[in-house]
């Protein structure tokens, strides 16, 4: 999987952003997400791209420290996270009961036990 942004978001003129800046500019939907990813397993941490997209508070970011690379994005506007690996993907949001461990679960079972 490539982590150029604009595969997945060709018209959008992306912004890299660093992990620090991104963890520490953003507090909306789903931000417990990276917390839970970088506690278990911690060899998760340092290992995201982030990328902004200027026009928007979304964090879109990818990872290539896990067995099989994936993209997260976190859009606080409709409090969607959408996840994705190359092969599938899936969106969690409210009407989940528990959106950040349904989105931790999907990377273990996808991405890191594989």
């Amino acid at each position: 999987m490539s982590v150029a942004p604009r595969i997945v978001q060709p018209s959008i003129d992306f912004d890299t952003e660093t992990e620090s800046v991104v963890l520490g500019r953003y507090d909306g939907f789903g931000r417990a997400v990276f917390d839970a990813l970088f506690e278990s397993p911690p060899q998760l941490r340092g290992g995201f791209q982030f990328f902004r997209d200027p026009r928007s508070d979304d964090i879109w970011s990818f990872c290539s420290a896990s067995v099989r690379k994936f993209g997260l994005q976190l859009d606080p506007d409709i409090e969607v996270i959408c996840l994705w690996d190359g092969s599938e993907s899936t969106e969690i949001g409210t009407w989940a009961d528990d959106p950040v461990a349904d989105a931790v679960a999907w990377v273990t079972k996808r991405c890191i036990e594989t």
